[in-house]
């Protein structure tokens, strides 16, 4: 699944948003609220936690 981002020769800005849909979901919102359900996180942590990956990842 993860080929589709390494199929981008050319190193662009949109290089790093080229994946599959499914690896898409796993990286991005799955993870987090399969986190939720694993253990408890106080609301502000996962938001904090969400505005962090969102601007590092």
């Amino acid at each position: 699944i993860h080929t589709t981002h390494h199929a981008f020769k050319n190193p662009t800005a949109f290089c790093q948003d080229a994946v599959h849909p499914l690896e898409g979901l796993v990286q991005g919102p799955v993870g987090h609220y399969l986190t939720v359900l694993v253990m408890p996180v106080h609301p502000i942590a996962l938001a904090f936690f969400g505005l962090f990956t969102s601007c590092f990842a």
